[in-house]
């Protein structure tokens, strides 16, 4: 237990009690099997000591994963006579087998007077049991607290004072914790009351009496002695206290009256010390409104970060459901006043709905979320007007550590009726062994058409939650990594599989990693298993909708006016971007390139807007026209423009093809045309651009200089090992999207290659085409040849093929592909083009390429035994796992952040 469990201590409790003279406490430790000793001291005067604990503590032992029987906490009640020295601190020490200490420093509640029995000092009667009881000499009031248990049925209690008045007990039956005193032969588990009364005149205290008026007219009286009664008492209220875990936040509010003058106070939250400054002030209107007199109301608040307030994280500050208050007040070193405190407004978020969909196309509710971490959850269902729809089903979340903070996740219901605007839609969510707990109350559903219009809300309030979604994500200890990407994630294609894997690979580097992209709330639905991997792996999704990509740059816009000129900081240069784009739109200078054209302002500075809000250590943009974001990254930020093409170069390489192959392989040569010279001044507003290539690398550093370049290729996460093929299997595959050497290559392949292929081998050879490149190819057929478009599963193609083919005859920049076909194990055929950036892979028979007129022959050679593709296919795994792991492609990118983001802050 001890290796897997952090060695922690706590005290839960700790009270004297005047009448009895004994000091008591309990405390808890997480490796109790490996205490050596426990010491327990009031200021300097031992108290009590032990070998080992005593107690099973099993609210302990669930939170901290120990054995259900784990002695994990200490009970003690020792007898204490020397009242002086509770000034001092309760120092109590749990001392290691291997000497480390464990020290807990608590002052003990000297006020308490709990087991007072009423009716005779030291009386074994405890059917009344006081646990307040002074009197204020200034404001001429009585305060009494406790609990009474009355030997039958009670319809009310009364105060009897010295003068005969009666005072009747209003707040009364109120719970208690009783599990022994009983009340007409039944255990009364509502003996609480508390009363305050304005004490003028009314004889002398030590004459007062409780009075019990059953229900069959009977009486019962307790007679109150004045010699516990507690003089000048301090008093405190804790008002409110609000913690949202999400956002990192919290805030505590109160007030205090005492008859000492107060140098300062100090709080704990959940036995936290709070650090900050408390703002402390004079309130005469809130000392009126309790019915005060004489002493003036101070009222209290702090409101800060979670962070710079406390010495742990938020996800251990909240570790207990519970906000649990304790407040001192002292008099220059001296403390009157140590109370445990049950606060009126208690509110912990840990939890917040950030969209709430109604996908009419499929009858679908989708909710996506946001969590602090520690409070994941692991299952949740969907109330609909109070009424459970469907199953309970686990929910996917991030695999995070204990030190970030708030996760995305998402979850989706069918319901086989139309949502209204109207209907209330609830979603409960379970933590570990918790209870469900309510996580989107008051969020209006988003109820979209079958042609992905937004019938409700009102697109201003849509608008609202995705801008204001990126607030419950300031609070972040690790370094962030954010991408942006002008597309959407969920669509297969080699950038966003690129995306993907850079992600998950600085994550696994120490990185927290969030994505800002154009996914609308209604694409959840159509995407669903994808989903499901994606936020496993991702910290932070937030999302520019290319709908409402200018309603949110406006409202971008009206915030940063508005903070501008509230005087909170607000960087001016993006404040003026972002007001200029909401405007005129693209600001970037119109050269007449394609570049230019591809250029989405509104889109850039919405995101940048989001980044000043995130304020990321790393920023990681697509394609040359994200170039707008680095002209204004937040403050500390470095930026990293990953080109995946060099833009010119294709340019050059889509010419040569035109030239060589006609129209048919390059239908629009102009939407790719751009000079170097532009390329460059747009590459060139980043810190430093990432080349796919090698090759690439060097053209990039030519452009922007070779400090300024780093190469991150593509790696392979997980290996699938094939079974071996046999000579029956003759099935061919082809991976990609609408691309024109992809469409061109196919196309020559089908026309040239694949009749010979059949001549060879007849009906026995097959030949499937995957992805959005069969597009292009609607409403053809041919022998053998199936279209499969976009698939679901993309590894159970792969494991199906015997040989893979790549018959692209020109391109640029790394096919990811053929990257992700070696993963796969299996066995490739590419042309030499097709092969660019493998080289290495080529020179290892990892690959076979051909000559682009002798395609189909290099096809029959590698089919003409399994033999030949069992073992390309082993070439292939062996090259994988000797220079494709995450650590060998991603070292350059790894060092080279360590150096820009680390090294140069020392």
């Amino acid at each position: 237990m001890s290796e897997s469990v952090a060695a922690k201590a706590g005290l839960s409790e700790a009270k004297y009690n005047k009448l009895a003279k004994t000091l008591s406490f309990r405390a808890w430790v997480t490796v109790p099997e490996l205490v050596r000793e426990i010491l327990v001291y009031v200021g300097v005067v031992q108290v009590w000591s032990s070998s080992e604990t005593n107690a099973i503590r099993p609210d302990v032992n669930r939170q901290y994963g120990l054995v259900e029987d784990a002695k994990s906490g200490i009970e003690v009640e020792v007898e204490f006579e020397n009242e002086s020295l509770l000034e001092e601190e309760l120092n109590i020490q749990f001392i290691l087998k291997d000497d480390k200490e464990l020290k807990i420093l608590r002052y003990v509640d000297t006020l308490d007077v709990r087991n007072y029995a009423a009716n005779g000092a030291g009386g074994s009667d405890q059917s009344l049991i006081l646990t307040r009881f002074s009197y204020d000499t200034q404001g001429k009031f009585l305060r009494i607290e406790g609990e009474v248990y009355p030997e039958k049925p009670s319809r009310g209690f009364v105060l009897l004072l010295a003068n005969g008045r009666r005072v009747q007990i209003d707040n009364a039956f109120l719970p208690s914790e009783n599990v022994s005193l009983k009340t007409g032969g039944v255990v009364n588990r509502y003996g609480g009351f508390s009363l305050f009364v304005n004490f003028v005149g009314e004889g002398a205290l030590s004459q007062m009496s409780l009075l019990s008026e059953g229900i069959d007219g009977s009486e019962q009286i307790w007679q109150l002695s004045a010699d516990n009664i507690v003089i000048n008492e301090p008093m405190v209220e804790v008002q409110r206290v609000h913690v949202n875990a999400v956002k990192g936040q919290f805030e505590i509010e109160g007030w205090y009256r005492s008859h000492d003058p107060i140098s300062h106070l100090e709080l704990k939250l959940n036995d936290h010390a709070v650090h900050g400054l408390v703002d402390v002030v004079r309130d005469d209107g809130l000392g009126k409104s309790q019915g005060l007199r004489g002493l003036p109301v101070y009222k209290f608040r702090i409101a800060e970060s979670i962070d710079s307030a406390f010495d742990v994280p938020s996800w251990e500050l909240t570790r207990s459901k519970n906000l649990d208050i304790d407040v001192s007040l002292f008099s220059k070193k001296r403390r009157v006043f140590w109370g445990a405190m049950s606060p009126k407004d208690v509110q912990l978020e840990v939890s917040k709905c950030t969209s709430l969909t109604f996908d009419k196309r499929r009858s679908f509710v989708i909710g996506k979320f946001v969590t602090a971490v520690g409070h994941a959850p692991s299952r949740a269902y969907i109330e609909i007007n109070g009424k459970k729809i469907g199953r309970t089903f686990d929910v996917i979340t991030p695999q995070t550590s204990d030190a970030e903070p708030a996760c995305s996740w998402f979850v989706m219901e069918e319901i086989n009726f139309e949502l209204k605007s109207s209907d209330k839609v609830s979603v409960f969510a379970q933590a570990g062994n918790d209870d469900f707990i309510e996580i989107s109350s008051d969020f209006q559903p988003m109820i979209v058409s079958a042609d992905e219009l937004i019938e409700s809300p009102k697109q201003e309030d849509v608008v609202k939650n995705l801008v204001e979604e990126v607030g419950y994500y300031s609070s972040v200890d690790e370094p962030l990594a954010v991408f942006v990407y002008q597309g959407e994630i969920y669509k297969k294609g080699g950038a966003s599989t690129r995306i993907i894997q850079m992600m998950s690979a600085l994550k696994s580097n120490g990185y927290m990693v969030a994505l800002i992209d154009r996914t609308a709330p209604w694409d959840y639905l159509g995407n669903a298993s994808f989903f499901d991997g994606f936020y496993k792996t991702i910290d932070i999704h937030l999302t520019v909708p290319k709908k409402l990509k200018s309603p949110m740059l406006f409202n971008l816009r009206d915030r940063l006016v508005e903070r501008s000129s509230g005087g909170q900081g607000v960087d001016g240069r993006l404040r003026d971007k972002v007001t200029k784009s909401a405007k005129e739109g693209r600001l970037i200078q119109n050269d007449g390139s394609e570049l230019y054209k591809r250029v989405d302002s509104h889109f850039n500075f919405s995101c940048a807007a989001l980044l000043h809000e995130l304020k990321p250590d790393l920023v990681v943009t697509q394609f040359a026209w994200s170039c707008e974001i680095h002209d204004v990254l937040p403050a500390g930020a470095y930026g990293l423009l990953d080109t995946h093409d060099v833009q010119h170069s294709r340019y050059d390489v889509f010419a040569s093809a035109y030239e060589k192959f006609g129209k048919s392989a390059v239908p629009s040569l102009d939407k790719f045309k751009v000079s170097k010279d532009t390329e460059r001044g747009y590459l060139a507003r980043a810190d430093a651009c990432i080349a796919i290539t090698e090759h690439e690398a060097d053209q990039l550093k030519d452009m922007v200089g070779a400090r300024n370049v780093v190469t991150a290729g593509v790696a392979i996460n997980q290996q699938t090992v094939l079974p071996k093929v046999n000579r029956k299997d003759m099935s061919l595959l082809f991976v990609g999207n609408r691309y024109e050497p992809n469409v061109y290559g196919v196309r020559h392949f089908l026309e040239k290659d694949w009749p010979t292929l059949r001549k060879e081998y007849g009906d026995s050879i097959k030949f499937n085409v995957v992805g959005s490149v069969c597009d292009e190819f609607a409403g053809i057929e041919l022998d053998g040849v199936t279209f499969c478009g976009v698939v679901e599963d993309l590894a159970e193609m792969y494991r199906s093929a015997a040989l893979i083919v790549n018959p692209t005859p020109f391109g640029t920049g790394l096919a990811i592909k053929m990257v992700e076909a070696l993963g796969y194990g299996q066995a490739i055929v590419s042309t030499i083009e097709g092969a660019r950036g493998l080289e290495r892979a080529v020179d290892e028979g990892a690959v076979i390429t051909a000559d682009y007129d002798a395609y189909a022959e290099a096809c029959i050679s590698v089919l003409s035994s399994s033999r030949n593709i069992n073992a390309q296919r082993t070439r292939a795994r062996n090259y994988v796992n000797s220079y494709m792991s995450t650590e060998v492609v991603y070292s350059n990118l790894f060092n080279f952040l360590e150096t820009k983001l680390f090294y140069s802050k020392i």
